[in-house]
This record gives structure tokens, sequence and C-alpha cells, in this order.
């Protein structure tokens, strides 16, 4: 490639590219250093799953694998093929469809913001920002890309951290009615509060009694 790097196509090649994290490492905190500086962007790229290797990748990959199982995305069929009939309803009702923008970057759009929780009418930013951070990866990175990709990663993080106070002030609303229902405190009696664990309070194990 024109920046020095090498673009494997051979399946062999791969696999042992793939199974030699010690050769060819996948860890980008000094090689993105240059390009990102102490930016928002490097922070973003140098945590992802995509440039981080075992033990931290394998980790975090288990975790996230019954998401991506065959079984997990058969159960999601149903709701792609949905989306696949609205999305063509739309394009033959406007008479013009663009199939990257209206068809191709649509379905991603829709499904992470259904496996994130985000309303339909708050995911408009989601594609911009993906694009903004992945151009961030260039080879080369003009001053306008970086302040781009800066700037998605911002507000991808603030809109996160709205949607963490959002689900952590329902969980804890939750909680309230779980005490006030089925807690049981020392004494026996139920609707007494639920103990507290690092300051933040807990759902209680279930009590036998007999």
């Amino acid at each position: 490639m024109p920046d020095g790097s090498y673009f494997l196509t051979r399946y062999d090649d791969l696999v042992d590219v793939y199974r030699d994290a010690a050769t060819w490492s996948s860890d980008k905190k000094v090689d993105f250093k240059p390009n990102f500086g102490d930016s928002l962007l490097y922070e973003h790229h140098t945590t992802s799953l995509v440039f981080n290797d075992p033990p931290v990748h394998t980790r975090v990959r288990k975790l996230l694998a019954p998401t991506f199982s065959p079984r997990s995305l058969k159960a999601l069929q149903p709701r792609i093929e949905a989306l696949v009939d609205r999305l063509l309803d739309a394009a033959a009702a406007r008479g013009t469809i663009d199939m990257i923008d209206d068809f191709a970057a649509a379905i991603p759009v829709q499904l992470i913001g259904d496996l994130l929780g985000i309303p339909d009418d708050e995911r408009g930013p989601l594609r911009g920002w993906s694009l903004a951070i992945l151009g961030g990866l260039e080879p080369v990175l003009s001053p306008e890309q970086l302040a781009a990709g800066t700037q998605a990663v911002a507000e991808f993080k603030a809109r996160d951290q709205d949607f963490l106070d959002e689900f952590f002030t329902d969980f804890n609303a939750l909680i309230k009615v779980w005490n006030a229902k089925v807690a049981v405190p020392p004494g026996g009696q139920r609707g007494g509060p639920a103990p507290e664990a690092n300051g933040h309070e807990s759902i209680p194990a279930a009590t036998a009694s007999s």
C-alpha cells in the first residue's frame, strides 16, 4: 500500500496474522499517537475491541458473543425482514432510492439503535458519527478529519452518558418498587428497605421460610 502497509487477501495469511497477536499486534496505542495526540479520537480507537489484543480482546469478545450467536441472530430475522420491507415500501412511495443512504446504511443504523435502546427519533446522528470516527483511520489524516472525528466521539459519549443516566434513573425507580413490595429486612417483615451495597440500593436475595 502507498503508506507502507500490507493488504492481505489469502486465507492462510489472514489466519496466521489473526492467531499470532505477539507478532501482529492489534494494539495501536503507539501507532495512533502521532495522528491523534491526546484527543478523544485516540481514546476511542485505542480502547475499542478492534484495536486490542488478548487478554482484553478475549474477555470483551466473550461478553459480546451471546449477542451474536446464531440463535440470537436468528431471533433478529423477523425484525430485519420487517425493516427491509419498510425501507423498500418507503422507496416505492417516493419513487426513488439511494441504495446506500436509504437502504444499505439504514439497516445497521436501525439495528444498532435497537440494540442500544436508542429511540427512533434520536438515531439520525448515528451514521454521521460512525463515518466521522472511522474517517479518522485514514492513512493521511487532515486537520478537518481529526476535528470531525473528535467532535463525533464527544457527541456520542454525551449521548451515551444521557442514556446511562436515564437507565440508572429507571433502574433506581424499579428498585424502589421492588423494595416496597418484596424486600425482607432482618426482622422478617415485608415492605422494609433493601440493604445497601457500595452506596447503591440492591435487590435482596430471595429468602425461604419454613
